[in-house]
């Protein structure tokens, strides 16, 4: 299950006007609106979750480059899962 996304934007303040705007409808708002190490993160998630599951995250200023572009997090509920995952993604060419 993904656990939520990041992705990192190079106009953070429109960007996060527009997807506030885009989400209103599914039942997203704003969770989070604030610093993220030497940037800016806005995090989205339904109305009915307290946590968001969306982050934008402004380029670092000096970097010249949005990095990184994206993250991604999944939701396990054991570490033999994780252990799991990681023996299958090295199997696969990971």
């Amino acid at each position: 299950m993904i656990d939520h996304l990041c992705i990192t934007v190079a106009n953070f303040r429109r960007s996060r006007a527009w997807y506030q705007a885009a989400l209103a409808p599914l039942g997203y708002e704003l969770k989070y609106d604030g610093e993220h190490g030497a940037g800016l993160a806005a995090g989205f998630g339904p109305q009915a979750e307290e946590q968001a599951v969306l982050y934008l995250l402004s380029a670092v200023p000096g970097r010249g480059q949005c990095e990184p572009l994206t993250h991604f997090c999944l939701r396990v509920d054991s570490q033999a899962k994780v252990q799991a995952f990681h023996a299958a993604a090295l199997q696969a060419g990971g």
